[in-house]
């Protein structure tokens, strides 16, 4: 895929449960990518509308297909951490997928 715009370097995380040596379990992050990707902010329009229907999403992005990629993950870019909040295949064509992004933190 050509991605059109600029494109950032982005680090989408794994969660994995680990043992915290107590009897419990923790939720660990590890890189699964690094990888570039066209991060797009969305307009007040387009937020007012994703927002109704998924939760706070902040920003978009356009990346190669990746068949493992899930909710569960997390992307850390720019120092900050977004929870991926929806996976899209367009046209289920495996060529890109488009994430819809909200800022934890």
């Amino acid at each position: 895929m050509t991605i059109i715009g600029p494109t950032v370097q982005i680090v989408i995380q794994k969660k994995t449960s680990t043992s915290d040596g107590m009897g419990g379990w923790k939720d660990v992050y590890s890189t699964r990518y690094t990888v570039y990707v066209g991060f797009h902010s969305l307009t007040a329009q387009e937020r007012l509308v994703a927002n109704r229907e998924a939760g706070v999403i902040t920003n978009r992005i356009f990346m190669d297909y990746y068949s493992d990629i899930s909710l569960s993950d997390q992307i850390t870019y720019g120092g900050n951490t977004y929870q991926i909040i929806s996976v899209v295949d367009p046209a289920q064509a495996h060529e890109h997928l488009e994430l819809d992004i909200g800022l934890i933190k």
